[in-house]
């Protein structure tokens, strides 16, 4: 789905984050394709699980696109849910 939208609407702005940086569909589409190819690079294969620990943001955004590019799940985990002490 990305992909169609970066071939048709290349040039129109897809993401924006309040006070930080704004991408294309073009953009998106050529960051999510280099999460995908890091991810594949770093040992991740198809139907690996891919935490995505961080806020809310264009980055949280490309990181689930990759993700799901490179053919893995993507699993997002709240960081306010995180706990300095072990699970009993």
């Amino acid at each position: 789905m990305l992909w169609a939208a970066a071939v048709v609407h290349s040039d129109r702005e897809a993401l924006a984050e309040v006070g930080g940086d704004r991408f294309t569909y073009g953009e998106m589409w050529s960051a999510a394709r280099r999460v995908a190819g890091g991810l594949r690079g770093g040992g991740v294969r198809r139907g690996d699980r891919v935490a995505i620990r961080l806020g809310n943001s264009a980055d949280w955004a490309l990181a689930f696109l990759g993700t799901l590019l490179a053919g893995a799940i993507a699993v997002p985990v709240r960081i306010c849910a995180q706990s300095s002490s072990p699970i009993s």
